[in-house]
């Protein structure tokens, strides 16, 4: 996702994502673009080196992400995580983009 270094997700919680649960870690993250207008954020056991090839068997999670436009165009990939009462709203923008999943905090 990001440029040249992996993008990675470090949680001290276990989370869930869309109904799938994340157990507690650091994750590399990929985003795959599934069709036109689907997009899905995948988690990955590898969380180091360069980011430039995607080991799909190493996989834990593909989560389906809502895309939505946003009114003023971000230059810079941006990676928001922001707080709501049982978890959150993961969401990147970029460009006239914004994708995004809620989650929960697991038991």
């Amino acid at each position: 996702m990001g440029m040249n270094d992996m993008t990675t997700l470090s949680t001290p919680v276990s989370l869930t994502f869309g109904g799938q649960a994340i157990a507690k870690g650091t994750y590399g993250l990929w985003l795959l673009k599934a069709s036109a207008d689907k997009y899905e954020l995948v988690f990955n056991s590898e969380s180091s080196g360069m980011g430039m090839s995607h080991d799909k068997s190493k996989d834990i999670a593909s989560i389906a992400l809502k895309k939505e436009t946003v009114p003023a165009a971000v230059e810079t990939l941006t990676i928001e995580l922001s707080e709501s009462s049982n978890g959150g709203v993961f969401a990147m923008t970029w460009g006239a983009t914004k994708l995004s999943s809620e989650f929960q905090f697991s038991k």
